[in-house]
This record gives C-alpha cells, sequence and structure tokens, in this order.
C-alpha cells in the first residue's frame, strides 16, 4: 500500500480542518471584537486560506514529506482539537457570566488566549500541509 494512501486521510482531515473550523474561528473572533467594541488586532495570516478548498486537496503528495510530517500533522490536530475545547467552555462561562461586559477579565483573557492558540496552531498546520504538498502540473 503507498505511503500517499495512507496519508489521504489525515491531510483531508487536515484540510477540512483549516477551510472549515479555522476559518470560523477567524470569523467568530472578528465578529465578537466588533460586538464588544474593542480594537481589533490585525487579523493572523493563515497560508492556504486564500486558496480554494478544492484547489489544496488535488495538490500532488511528497510520500517523503508524508513520512517525515504525519505525526507533527495529527499532533497538531489534537493539540488543536484540545483548544477548542477549552475555548467553548470559556465561551460558556463568559455567557453564563452575563456576556463579555460582565463576565471576569480573567476569563476574557483565557479566552483571547484560546483563540491566539487555535490561529497559531492552524497557521503552523498550514505551513506543514504546505510542506507535504505542490501543485499538480
Amino acid at each position: 500500500m503507498s505511503i500517499e494512501v495512507l496519508a489521504v486521510p489525515i491531510l483531508v482531515k487536515a484540510v477540512d480542518f483549516l477551510f472549515d473550523q479555522a476559518k470560523e474561528t477567524l470569523a467568530e473572533r472578528r465578529d465578537a471584537r466588533q460586538k464588544e467594541h474593542s480594537q481589533i488586532n490585525p487579523p493572523l495570516e493563515i497560508p492556504l486560506l486564500d486558496k480554494d478548498k478544492e484547489s489544496v486537496l488535488n495538490r500532488r503528495v511528497s510520500e517523503e514529506m508524508v513520512r517525515l510530517k504525519q505525526k507533527e500533522v495529527e499532533s497538531t490536530l489534537v493539540e488543536i482539537a484540545a483548544y477548542q475545547k477549552n475555548l467553548q467552555r470559556l465561551r460558556e462561562q463568559i455567557a453564563a457570566a452575563g456576556g463579555p461586559k460582565n463576565a471576569p477579565i480573567d476569563k476574557l483573557s483565557l479566552r483571547d488566549a484560546q483563540e491566539e492558540s487555535v490561529l497559531e496552531a492552524s497557521a503552523r498546520l498550514a505551513k506543514i500541509i504546505d510542506s507535504i504538498t505542490t501543485n499538480r502540473t
């Protein structure tokens, strides 16, 4: 069985995450900051999100790079899942406290830190995927 066949599920999962959940996290963060009337930080650049999802999925996979990077992709996805779980809990706690205007500052700071962690890990994941794949010619 070829490495490319084995690598496809983890790469598809990683690309799906980037184009679905990372974009959603960026949008939620932007919307929340606008609602809170706080200063909006410049958006974090996540490579590959400026491209079409299908074009990324149609890239050629480098078997050697997959062997080198598969564990890194998997561990990054696990890391992001943990950040997202923490972020969801913090959002629920902030909502239970009456929203951002009434929530304790430490909860708001933790929420911001978790959002930043999700986005930073997403940017790392995009770079890994980009290093594994090349445009098909």
